[in-house]
């Protein structure tokens, strides 16, 4: 019962640190803020390649750590920076297009030497921002890839949630900073996550129904329909298709309690 308040209550904290402005939520994340005057970088420099630029009204580094880093085939240690961007594009839209993989691959093919990064993008008046991260070939260095969470403040989900303890986790471990960030935002992690849910879900729900459907596949064919109209609404829902409201099943959900 302990451990159930516990994470109920490092969710509450995490969905409060979403709220708030971006430099206020990584340092609420643990990381250690840059001085203010020492921020704001010049997107000219940063971004040369021009339709790229144009999509960026500014860009600031919000953290920049010194640590060691162990190359994974040389076994070589280099001294290597581990940074946090923070990139305002100039209008929402962008921030639901390929334009965040985009510029991230960029940055970190061009703008990035000797370090490795984590980008948060926002938009003017906008409650959503992205956030990505990304692991480049040693062997290929141009194949980079670019891994992205979408976090929509009124409609916060659990993946959000587990996404950013992660990377708040990774505070504690200064000394391999950069693998962990090479690691953020798992594909695979969250993709195994969500199939094991979804299996047990499916395995109680099946249990359920016995008393209405005494055969096996009968239950199995209900619970199989009811759990994949369920997925198929929230993929409306993500993609503002239901009264374009993102929230809309969380607020009829709770009418019915």
């Amino acid at each position: 019962m302990l451990e159930r308040w516990k994470i109920r209550d490092d969710a509450i904290h995490i969905i409060s640190l979403i709220e708030k402005p971006i430099e206020d939520f990584v340092e609420g994340l643990g990381y250690p803020l840059l001085p203010k005057d020492m921020r704001l970088l010049d997107v000219d420099v940063m971004v040369q390649q021009k339709t790229l630029r144009s999509k960026i009204k500014s860009i600031s580094k919000l953290v920049e750590i010194l640590t060691e880093w162990r190359h994974p085939l040389t076994k070589e240690i280099f001294k290597k920076k581990a940074i946090i961007l923070h990139i305002e594009l100039t209008d929402e839209w962008a921030l639901y297009l390929k334009l965040p993989f985009d510029i991230t691959r960029y940055i970190a093919l061009f703008g990035m030497i000797g370090a490795h990064g984590i980008f948060i993008f926002t938009a003017p008046n906008s409650r959503t921002f992205v956030i990505t991260a990304y692991t480049q070939s040693f062997t290929q260095t141009d194949q980079i890839e670019v891994r992205r969470l979408l976090i929509e403040k009124d409609n916060i989900t659990r993946t959000d949630i587990e996404n950013i303890a992660e990377l708040r986790e990774f505070t504690k471990f200064s000394s391999n900073l950069i693998d962990k960030f090479c690691e953020a935002l798992p594909y695979k992690k969250v993709g195994e996550g969500f199939f094991n849910e979804y299996h047990n879900l499916f395995q109680s729900l099946t249990q359920k129904l016995e008393k209405v459907f005494p055969k096996e596949f009968e239950r199995y064919g209900y619970a199989q329909r009811l759990l994949g109209r369920l997925a198929f609404l929230y993929f409306l829902q993500r993609k503002g298709w239901l009264d374009n409201d993102k929230a809309y099943l969380k607020k009829w959900i709770g009418k019915l309690k």
